[in-house]
């Protein structure tokens, strides 16, 4: 499949809608377009809304879901700690890191507890509510409500956390002999998206104001962290 995006650099000062149009066409081999058509014959302009640019990009994320479950490298259902994290699990409720969290004015904190052994007690602690489970087939609306998300930096995880514009501290799992998500944490945080530490330092990281400025995701950002993630597990579109 052509890369969509090389076909509007030819058409230079050419309309957005004009190019998003064409390059549609273009792209699937079809010059009889419905939509590219009737906006011919009316004599005017149409936005489309599934723009060449969104297929593209759905594209990219199917190959990396793919990808992903067959090398058993992350959850994609389940993008916050579904495997065993317990060096993660025993900071969060530890006082210092519950004292942290109220003291950034947070008082809920919701834990994806994988396989992990720790035991773990529901309720009021240091002022903090704390509530977990151990999977979900989808915990897209926890992520979606969250005010802040700490999570592995696993690819699945980065992608979902990032496209909700969610504020995302990255721990990375130092018992993991092949440290890839390190790899790929460092280079998100070096683009400005995310913070990454390690276990022992999170209390202190949380409380760090620059981990709510962090620079957003916009469109074109999130295609190219697709883009930056297939090429971390070795796939080149």
């Amino acid at each position: 499949m052509s890369d969509p995006h090389d076909l509007t650099k030819t058409w230079g000062d050419i309309d957005s809608a004009v190019r998003r149009i064409a390059a549609r066409c273009e792209v699937y081999k079809d010059p009889t377009d419905r939509v590219f058509s009737e906006a011919t014959e009316a004599g005017k302009l149409v936005e489309i809304k599934e723009s060449f640019e969104e297929e593209a990009l759905q594209f990219r994320l199917a190959v990396i879901r793919q990808r992903l479950k067959q090398e058993k490298r992350d959850s994609w259902l389940r993008p916050i700690g579904s495997t065993e994290f317990d060096a993660l699990i025993r900071v969060v409720v530890e006082r210092k890191f519950l004292e942290s969290l109220k003291e950034i004015g947070i008082t809920d904190l919701l834990i994806q507890m994988g396989k992990g052994k720790i035991e773990l007690e529901k309720g009021n602690h240091y002022g903090i509510n704390i509530n977990y489970y151990r999977y979900k087939d989808d915990i897209l609306q926890d992520i979606a409500e969250a005010d802040l998300v700490i999570g592995h930096a696993g690819a699945g995880t980065c992608l979902e956390v990032l496209r909700y514009k969610k504020p995302l501290v990255v721990v990375v799992n130092e018992e993991l002999m092949n440290n890839h998500q390190w790899e790929l944490a460092e280079r998100l945080q070096e683009l400005g998206h995310i913070f990454c530490t390690r276990p022992n330092d999170l209390a202190e990281v949380i409380k760090s104001p620059e981990i709510f400025k962090r620079r957003p995701f916009a469109g074109p950002d999130y295609s190219n962290l697709a883009n930056i993630i297939l090429r971390h597990i070795g796939i080149d579109i």
